[in-house]
């Protein structure tokens, strides 16, 4: 994935085939809405959630490694006391001496209370002192500073609880920057406007405002390192996280 303007484009064309294609599949009649145009919606919705899901989980180290501060690997296996976890996105930035393990899901409130705790639970494991100490290593930053995070990729999460941070989507560029920020709005209006025109709600669709983000995306390239210190990315991800 790239920050060009063919491969937005081309990123732009697969979404919407994508929801075009979820769309397409024969329903029966939802139970509430009959033969409306929404009930193919309602039939496809968990469909829909699971693609867009994984989709952000295998993308999210992509985007991350479009930055020249930053590398990040997805789905990364690590054993801690015998037993092998998968990290949903592992990143590790040498410049800054920081490496991060990134739970990400698209909306937050809406996991359920036995997600967030087997999040919660991973959380406290990595960040054991010798824990995130082997991870560090694992992608050869010995001695680095470690971080565990959720990122709330549409949701609008201030902070997490417990002791857990989580970082909504608008946000994240208090970590890896502006155009992440932006990149990610704008495939939730590409989505969005996807989303309509198959549901028939020509009205709703904004390819204004897409384009509009579009050439917000753009502007930001060449995409620099982070500016930010390792100061001020810690205390960042720290402050959205509560007792």
């Amino acid at each position: 994935m790239s920050f060009t303007a063919h491969d937005l484009t081309e990123t732009s064309r697969e979404l919407r085939s994508e929801i075009g294609r979820l769309l397409s599949k024969p329903t029966e009649p939802d139970v509430l809405l009959g033969n409306h145009p929404l009930s193919v919606f309602a039939s496809q919705k968990q469909s829909i959630a699971i693609w867009h899901g994984t989709r952000i989980e295998n993308h999210l180290a992509d985007w991350i490694g479009k930055f020249s501060a930053w590398s990040a690997k997805p789905r990364e296996r690590i054993s801690i006391q015998s037993t092998t976890y998968e990290i949903d996105n592992l990143a590790w930035s040498a410049s800054l001496g920081l490496v991060v393990a990134v739970e990400a899901k698209r909306v937050w409130s809406n996991q359920d209370k036995s997600s967030k705790g087997e999040v919660k639970q991973k959380k406290d494991l990595y960040t054991k002192a010798a824990n995130s100490q082997l991870i560090a290593a694992h992608v050869g930053q010995p001695g680095a500073a470690f971080r565990h995070f959720v990122f709330d990729a549409y949701g609008n999460t201030k902070k997490g609880r417990n002791g857990l941070s989580v970082i909504a989507g608008d946000k994240i560029e208090g970590v890896f920057g502006h155009t992440f920020a932006k990149y990610v709005r704008w495939e939730q209006k590409v989505l969005a406007n996807a989303l309509f025109v198959q549901l028939e709600q020509q009205q709703s669709v904004d390819l204004a405002g897409e384009e509009r983000l579009t050439q917000d995306v753009l502007a930001d390239l060449p995409m620099g390192s982070v500016t930010r210190s390792l100061r001020e990315v810690l205390k960042f991800i720290d402050e959205h996280a509560s007792p």
